[in-house]
């Protein structure tokens, strides 16, 4: 499973990252596979048009056959990535538009609370809203870290933007389970 997660500061531009996720040894490891820094005269439709490609991409779809419990027959199911962004107000710009196209797009917003907690979207499968304490994020991708299970191949960027886009998806995929019947399609 792919996860693309973006980060943005107004003025000082963003980042973009997708991690694939992966199961080795009954853990979660993940790979990063793209780093795209995002400048800060990026303009926005640019940075959607990126999203919705990467999202219709078929190199980061996950496709597998799936079996029914209840002796139906089996069916090949397509996964798209999951996309994640940090964003500071639940009614983003981008975040909308993606969503009006029926792309699935996850907000994780900071929060000064103590855990974090899920707004449901306002359309069911077009992504929610994550409300989420700054330590939790971090204690996500440390704790990660920590077990080796974050690879990341050559130097690494010290940009806050790309430190957020990891932080979002490691938590995303660390936290919050999706979980998808059989027949949900």
């Amino acid at each position: 499973m792919y996860l693309v997660g973006l980060s943005r500061t107004p003025g000082r531009g963003g980042a973009m990252v997708i991690l694939e996720k992966r199961l080795e040894h009954l853990k979660k490891h993940y790979y990063l596979t793209r780093y795209h820094p995002l400048p800060s005269h990026t303009p926005p439709s640019d940075i959607e048009n990126t999203l919705i490609h990467v999202y219709h991409d078929r190199q980061y779809a996950d496709s597998r056959q799936v079996f029914s419990q209840d002796r139906r027959p089996s069916k090949r199911v397509t996964k798209r990535p999951a996309v994640l962004i940090m964003a500071s107000d639940p009614e983003d710009g981008l975040i909308r538009q993606l969503r009006t196209q029926k792309i699935p797009a996850e907000a994780v917003l900071l929060s000064g609370s103590e855990g974090w907690h899920k707004e449901e979207g306002e359309a069911i499968g077009l992504g929610n809203q994550y409300h989420v304490p700054e330590f939790e994020l971090k204690r996500s991708l440390e704790q990660v870290e920590k077990e080796k299970r974050l690879h990341i191949v050559g130097e690494r960027s010290r940009d806050l933007n790309f430190l957020y886009a990891l932080m979002v998806t490691v938590w995303f995929a660390e936290t919050v389970r999706k979980i998808r019947r059989y027949g949900g399609g």
